[in-house]
């Protein structure tokens, strides 16, 4: 390497690595990115850190999305089938049509389970049941496999894959939704 070359190439180096240090972010309800370091401890609420060290609680009232950087996990606040109150769901998938997850762990002594809840919204904070690990209270599959038809039905090319593949699984829901979010086809 030329001598003047060297400085240069440790230049250009120095600054890609300052972009590279990536933090935890949260967006308040006003729509302001604030970039801080997010803590949740095991018995606690969620927790930000600004900067300049202040300190506040995760809350839909306050915040209506935060992102995780070290667990890659983005949070948003959603309303839950016509709920009053949004509740924090992890997003699988964002684009104009949103998929999201809540697990719901139960134990009952020894052992536990856990049940995984996906919701859809399009174009919307408000979310509805899409599909479920456990049993589905008020609502059959058809009920849930026309919900999807529905938000896919404009465009043509994945409605129709979808109706000729006929599959309701997490993972062809999420193929789907992904597919008609980005046009990219997996």
């Amino acid at each position: 390497m030329k001598p003047k070359a060297l400085p240069i190439t440790l230049l250009l180096l120095a600054a890609f690595n300052v972009h590279a240090q990536k933090k935890d972010y949260i967006i308040n309800t006003k729509g302001d990115t604030i970039w801080c370091n997010i803590s949740n401890p095991l018995l606690s609420k969620i927790k930000y850190t600004t900067a300049d060290g202040q300190s506040a609680t995760v809350t839909t009232e306050t915040v209506s999305e935060y992102y995780c950087i070290g667990k890659k996990i983005r949070r948003r606040a959603v309303y839950v089938e016509n709920k009053t109150e949004p509740e924090f769901l992890t997003v699988l998938e964002n684009g104009s049509i949103s998929l999201y997850e809540a697990v719901a762990t139960n134990y009952n002594g020894i052992s536990g389970s856990s049940v995984t809840v996906w919701f859809i919204s399009k174009d919307s904070d408000q979310a509805d049941l899409i599909k479920t690990s456990g049993a589905i209270i008020g609502k059959s599959e058809k009920d849930l496999k026309d919900t999807l038809a529905d938000m896919l039905k404009d465009k043509k090319e994945i409605y129709d894959a979808y109706i000729t593949e006929d599959k309701f699984s997490f993972k062809q829901i999420q193929k789907l939704v992904h597919w008609y979010n980005t046009g990219e086809k997996n």
